[in-house]
């Protein structure tokens, strides 16, 4: 379900002016311009009307492991900070697809223009060269082959890019989100037993952070506890918890990691950006020469130019 980022701050702003969350809810399904925020108003407004809580319905218009947040504040009361942080993480999710989407321009232009080549060779372009004696009939259709076989290559191969490159962009690493929840639900006053409760409920790292709660409920100091658990635990990561370990401050560790984990990402995604021209470019060189190999060398052989 597509995440209203509008929806979340027209209820912010209107909460935060004190209205109750079904006047909030209220007055944006009937004001907002919207349309998006005006029907999931309007939707968690029917929900609650069936008896169903706020925070049960509004929980299915956010990511997997943002929901620990907004089921927080039914916890601890403090609704406007849950969704503060939630919108953001959205606007930090917003920017990341707007920066993948201005980099995919120049490689879906070629690989775009390549498909339409394609098509006008199958339409056109080898029925001219049937129709001008270059190519007998065996070749036409080995030719025809080669073609639709180059087409799909470039079809299948643009299509595992594109999702490549918008989950490696769109997608926080699982260790960031771990302790993105982590530092905003001990922020929001909730123990680090429940916090871990609802990474377990929410995060890909399951096992590990089982092991990690069951450790530090039998008495086990937080950074020997993640220190086993080397898919999150980095030596970065192992300090932090350590100082947190002395100084009792576990939230300011956990978004000291957060900040971390955010800028190791970052430099992920920067490095990834310096390859998408070249295996566009690739994808395109491969592309061509099986279309080389279908249509050019046939025609070439048939009138003496390669031997």
């Amino acid at each position: 379900m597509k995440v209203p980022l509008h929806f979340y701050e027209n209820l912010l702003a209107l909460l935060e002016g004190n209205l109750s969350i079904s006047g909030a809810l209220q007055v944006i399904s009937e004001t907002t311009g919207d349309r998006l925020a005006a029907k999931t108003a309007n939707d968690i407004l029917s929900s609650m009307k069936q008896g169903y809580s706020f925070y049960e319905t509004a929980s299915g218009y956010l990511l997997s492991y943002q929901k620990p947040i907004l089921q927080s504040a039914e916890v601890t009361g403090d609704l406007k900070s849950a969704i503060a942080s939630i919108i953001a993480d959205l606007y930090k999710k917003e920017k990341a697809k707007e920066n993948i989407v201005g980099a995919l321009i120049y490689p879906a232009i070629i690989i775009m223009a390549s498909i339409a080549g394609t098509v006008f060779l199958l339409v056109k372009g080898i029925p001219l060269f049937a129709q001008s004696g270059l190519m007998s009939v065996e070749i036409v259709s080995n030719a025809v082959q080669g073609v639709i076989s180059a087409g799909m290559f470039l079809l299948v191969a643009g299509i595992a890019f594109v999702f490549t490159a918008f989950k490696l962009f769109g997608n926080d690493s699982p260790r960031t989100q771990v302790f993105y929840l982590l530092s905003v639900l001990t922020g929001h006053h909730i123990s680090l037993s429940d916090a871990l409760y609802y990474c377990i409920e929410q995060c890909s790292q399951t096992k590990a952070l089982v092991l990690i709660k069951k450790d530090i409920e039998a008495g086990i100091r937080v950074s020997d506890a993640f220190s086993a658990q080397k898919k999150l635990c980095t030596p970065f990561v192992q300090n932090w918890l350590a100082i947190a370990d002395n100084s009792g401050n576990l939230t300011e560790a956990f978004k000291s990691i957060y900040i971390w984990c955010i800028k190791t990402d970052e430099k992920r995604r920067s490095l990834a950006t310096r390859f998408i021209e070249p295996v566009a470019i690739i994808i395109t060189g491969i592309y061509l020469l099986l279309l080389l190999q279908a249509v050019v060398l046939p025609i070439l052989t048939r009138t003496g130019g390669v031997l």
